[in-house]
């Protein structure tokens, strides 16, 4: 009997003492996650990128602060607190020198504070929403309003088929989740944020990511579900799902981006100045996707893109010259030219459809004779362009590069705009300099020679 005694106090002491001890570690875990690292901080949203990152280091104290970490992280694509997105492997590879212990720490942390900022984000929101009455559809109403999901494409999906659902997906979760309608179009730009990250900074309601994961699983075909696992399809989660497509249909790699290089750099010429307004936006639109892919384009490369857009367009190449021979052989800068180009298309006349289809009518029938619609653009005849003398419906101007003895040779020869003439090349002729007198110097007051130079001060 007193064995028997002894074995059951030992069995009922020795549960006790390991639900202590159990216990007892979870609250060192509880109390070790709620320190200052697992915040962002004070402020944060308010400080530039590379200071969020140093200021939520140091804010690991002892030896994580003391290695000072914070530039090859940001040098590794970690430069804002949105994009602290890691498992300590991964912070190892991409950071020379970082220690096992370190990594393990800073990446527990990180999702603790994305967290909290997702928690922050949604309480701000919540409290300057809430004295307001609301207005317009919202809830379930707005969903109603929405319709059903846009349908998945099937068959062969490019990447351009791809991106043509999603950007049907944006407007229709737009209507019913402004936040999670942000949160894809910054995940479609940045494929490196993971649906965590998004979270954090975009504070969606858990219950729309849930609807968006039923309506997508509904529309999915088998090319898409092919890439979710059962783990995913039983979550439901919206995002979680769209990261994992996207990552497959609109992966970007060297390939995708000399496609989009290659795109920019070779333009096809707007037909004329009506094409420009429209031709333009397009070229903005690729030089800012290039940029947000991390490979912005040259100031040489973005010029000379520009260049074969307006080419056709002699307007613009002859106000070019013009300013060329003004400011001594300087060019026009990118900004400039995009001014000009907008400018001119702007100005154009829209297309007339009824002078297009006149085209087709038979040339031999009777038609009465028509006036030109105006343009209040003078045209100037493509390359080879004529001097000006040689236009008779255009003043014979003088070149001044050809007439002043003081400005450089005029570089553009035969196709020059303006006259020529033998007998006042290199003479300083006073019709030349007549003109010259009619335009401001454009140094102004520092203008080194201005008591022999050709412009007026």
């Amino acid at each position: 009997m007193c064995e028997t005694i002894i074995i059951c106090t030992c069995t009922v002491i020795t549960p006790a003492r390991e639900v202590n001890r159990n216990e007892s570690t979870r609250n060192m875990v509880a109390s070790r996650v709620a320190t200052d690292s697992s915040r962002p901080p004070v402020g944060y949203d308010t400080m530039p990128n590379d200071q969020q990152v140093r200021k939520w280091l140091d804010s690991f104290k002892g030896p994580i602060a003391d290695a000072d970490y914070t530039d090859s992280m940001i040098e590794a694509g970690y430069d804002c607190l949105e994009n602290m997105v890691f498992s300590a492997d991964d912070l190892m590879a991409s950071v020379d020198d970082m220690k096992k212990g370190h990594a393990n720490r800073i990446a527990r942390d990180a999702v603790a504070m994305l967290e909290t900022m997702g928690n922050v984000i949604a309480q701000v929101l919540t409290v300057a929403q809430s004295p307001v009455a609301p207005t317009g559809i919202t809830g379930v109403d707005s969903i109603k309003v929405a319709g059903p999901i846009p349908a998945a494409p099937t068959g062969l999906i490019t990447r351009e088929v791809f991106a043509g659902w999603v950007s049907r997906l944006i407007p229709w979760l737009r209507l019913w989740s402004k936040e999670l309608a942000n949160a894809l179009i910054e995940r479609r730009d940045n494929q490196a944020l993971s649906q965590a990250a998004l979270a954090g900074k975009h504070a969606w309601e858990p219950g729309d990511n849930i609807f968006l994961g039923s309506q997508l699983l509904v529309t999915l075909g088998g090319e898409f579900k092919a890439y979710l696992d059962t783990d995913v399809e039983d979550a439901s989660e919206g995002m979680e799902i769209m990261c994992i497509i996207m990552d497959k249909y609109m992966k970007v790699d060297d390939e995708y981006l000399l496609g989009l290089e290659n795109s920019f750099r070779d333009q096809k010429p707007a037909a004329d100045a009506s094409d420009l307004s429209l031709r333009l936006a397009a070229w903005r639109s690729d030089r800012k996707m290039l940029e947000s892919k991390g490979v912005p384009q040259s100031e040489l490369t973005q010029k000379g893109s520009l260049l074969k857009v307006v080419s056709k367009i002699p307007e613009i190449q002859a106000v070019m010259d013009s300013v060329e021979v003004v400011q001594k052989g300087k060019k026009l800068s990118v900004d400039e030219l995009l001014d000009l180009a907008g400018r001119i298309g702007d100005r154009a006349p829209p297309k007339s459809k009824s002078n297009d289809n006149n085209k087709y009518k038979d040339k031999n029938k009777d038609k009465k004779p028509t006036l030109p619609h105006p343009n209040p653009i003078p045209i100037i005849p493509p390359p080879p362009i004529q001097p000006v003398a040689m236009v008779g419906s255009k003043p014979k101007r003088p070149c001044l590069a050809w007439g002043l003895k003081g400005l450089p040779e005029c570089s553009h020869g035969n196709k020059c705009f303006f006259e020529h003439d033998p007998a006042k090349y290199k003479n300083d002729h006073a019709d030349s300099l007549a003109i010259a007198k009619s335009m401001l110097c454009k140094y102004g007051k520092d203008c080194n020679v201005q008591g022999t130079c050709y412009f007026n001060h």
